[in-house]
């Protein structure tokens, strides 16, 4: 991981101190994931993706304390906003949300003290084969490669597949660049089997000049960190058909995945 800018190091140490004194025995590491993981932070558009595995369930009082430590935070660091992490119990690591009962998490500077946020298998490799633990020590996580292929079969072929026949006549930048940079980290994954950010799947992917839709996603390369804009209708109208190609070249390459690790039985 490089070198961090001085006030995302000092927010890191002061988060953790808090979680020691905050969670005791109860705290049993921190693990960073993304951009900030792979030395690809950029202190204007990246988040400090996080979790933080607890030894086991805390009480109501213990939720009141993570909230107090958050909001400190928040008073002492402007860029504490951009802790976007999850509260996970040791007996949960390697389950998806519909496998565990809600838990605390903050996004976007907000603490949620009950809900669910962005645990999956793709969150769990990432933590398994890249992330940098910063507290505490490293758990066993039992994710394969085969269940992030049964993640990104769902992703495809049912989130952004009905995500794509419900966009709006007009739809804003910032859902834009997520939704064409995050087929894009699809893509990148399925040919190169491991995951990247989000930006670099980006660049990765107009190495390929013979897209059609190389135009959409230098698009998406601009507005990621930019001030939300209206797309007008020709443009989101393109950024559909666009985003509706790369759902069928990701699947092509999802198939030879499949194959390769002989899980031509999964189902859509």
């Amino acid at each position: 991981m490089k070198q961090l800018p001085e006030e995302t190091e000092k927010l890191l140490d002061e988060y953790c101190d808090l979680m020691k004194d905050t969670l005791g025995m109860k705290y049993k590491a921190t693990y960073l994931y993304g951009s900030i993981a792979l030395g690809q932070y950029e202190s204007d558009t990246s988040d400090i993706d996080f979790v933080t595995i607890l030894s086991n369930c805390i009480s109501n009082s213990d939720v009141d304390l993570l909230k107090e430590s958050h909001d400190h935070l928040s008073h002492e660091y402007k860029i504490a906003k951009k802790l976007d992490g999850m509260y996970i119990t040791e007996q949960n690591i390697g389950k998806t949300n519909d496998e565990m009962m809600p838990y605390p998490y903050t996004h976007d500077g907000k603490f949620v003290r009950s809900g669910y946020w962005d645990i999956n298998h793709v969150t769990w490799y990432i933590m398994k084969t890249t992330a940098k633990v910063i507290a505490g020590e490293r758990v066993s996580i039992p994710t394969r490669w085969e269940d992030v292929l049964s993640t990104f079969d769902f992703n495809l072929n049912v989130y952004w597949k009905n995500a794509f026949k419900k966009i709006p006549v007009r739809v804003d930048s910032k859902t834009f660049a997520e939704a064409v940079l995050t087929l894009c980290r699809i893509y990148y994954s399925l040919e190169e089997e491991t995951i990247t950010t989000k930006r670099k799947a980006g660049l990765y992917a107009l190495s390929h000049s013979e897209w059609p839709f190389k135009p959409q996603i230098e698009k998406a390369l601009y507005y990621r960190g930019k001030n939300t804009e209206l797309l007008t209708e020709v443009e989101t109208s393109n950024a559909t058909a666009h985003g509706e190609e790369m759902i069928v070249l990701c699947n092509e390459l999802l198939t030879i995945q499949k194959r390769k690790h002989n899980l031509m039985g999964i189902e859509r």
